[in-house]
């Protein structure tokens, strides 16, 4: 046609040539921009009725346990008033102590949780898909445990002193996904060893005190005391603020374990039936009939427990794998 070149006569040999993209353009196409992000729907809090529930019910069983537990701490001490005094009143106030003990041990965690340092718990595999500010603000969280750790006397916290000073020195020149990792790796992964360490210990002293006791209400101030101790202890080797779930679970799992404690017996016939056989091919089948339910009680007051510690620790971890 009259006006046009010759290379654009040429029908499929040259097209209209397209502006060239700008920087800004190239980079929307490889990522697209994300309108409202959906993370408030993931990570949005519980929702208050929910809340308000789960705490009812909670306070309901606890209301109801507690006073399951003083009648049964109001016939315990009426049978040991009817003990000569040399050793019905040793036994009482030894009863009593661990009453108190354990109170000031959930009260000691009350307290310590104040101090400690939030920070935000991951989904597995979230790490890699967070924005720079985000790894910062998480690095940032992760610092404040590392001088809450750093202050600790604890035997875990002591360990790593070397770790954590190198960790320190590192955070202001190691880009914040590199340096994220290297702290999960170098710190978290050992401390939460070490948690679990302290709770099998936790839980084999329950279990052999469950095994020599003669009374329902000790076992269940037995599982009490065991169970605030391994949380005191997790706590403070993590040095981590539990958030209002990690809070509500754990306390639904010391009620579970402290009510369990109570029906320990029961719990465990079954287990103390299979027991028998071989206790019996050790020492005898006179003897078996006596052990075996001791030895089945202590085993399933530990089981309880260790659950427990190591429930918190999985739920304590900002980084899941």
């Amino acid at each position: 046609m009259p006006g046009e070149s010759p290379a654009m006569a040429q029908s499929g040999n040259v097209t209209d040539a397209a502006p060239p993209l700008s920087e800004a353009e190239v980079r929307n196409i490889a990522q697209p921009e994300v309108k409202g992000p959906p993370l408030p729907l993931r990570k949005g809090s519980t929702p208050p009725v929910l809340r308000r529930t789960v705490g009812g019910i909670l306070a309901f069983g606890f209301g109801a346990l507690i006073l399951f537990l003083s009648l049964e701490l109001i016939q315990t001490i009426n049978l040991l008033l009817e003990w000569p005094i040399y050793a019905g009143w040793p036994i009482l106030a030894v009863l009593l102590g661990l009453i108190g003990y354990g109170i000031f041990r959930l009260a000691r965690i009350l307290i310590s949780i104040r101090e400690m340092p939030i920070v935000s718990r991951l989904e597995p595999g979230e790490l890699e898909t967070l924005s720079g500010r985000r790894k910062e603000e998480i690095r940032k969280q992760l610092l404040n445990q590392l001088a809450y750790l750093r202050k600790q006397d604890a035997e875990s916290a002591s360990a790593l002193h070397a770790e954590l000073d190198r960790l320190a020195a590192e955070a202001s020149s190691h880009p914040a996904g590199e340096w994220i990792r290297d702290y999960n790796r170098a710190v978290l992964e050992p401390l939460g060893k070490s948690g679990r360490n302290r709770v099998r210990k936790i839980a084999l002293t329950a279990g052999a005190s469950a095994a020599l006791s003669p009374w329902r209400i000790l076992d269940a101030v037995i599982a009490f005391n065991a169970a605030t101790q391994a949380a005191y202890d997790v706590l403070k080797i993590h040095g981590i603020r539990p958030s209002h779930s990690v809070a509500f679970a754990f306390a639904f799992d010391t009620f579970l374990n402290t009510f369990l404690a109570t029906v320990v017996e029961d719990v465990s016939s079954d287990l103390a039936d299979s027991l028998t056989a071989q206790v019996s091919a050790e020492t005898g089948a006179s003897a078996a009939k006596v052990l075996a339910p001791k030895i089945a009680e202590g085993l399933t007051t530990a089981v309880f427990v260790r659950r427990l510690g190591n429930r918190m620790i999985r739920r304590l971890h900002p980084f899941p794998s």
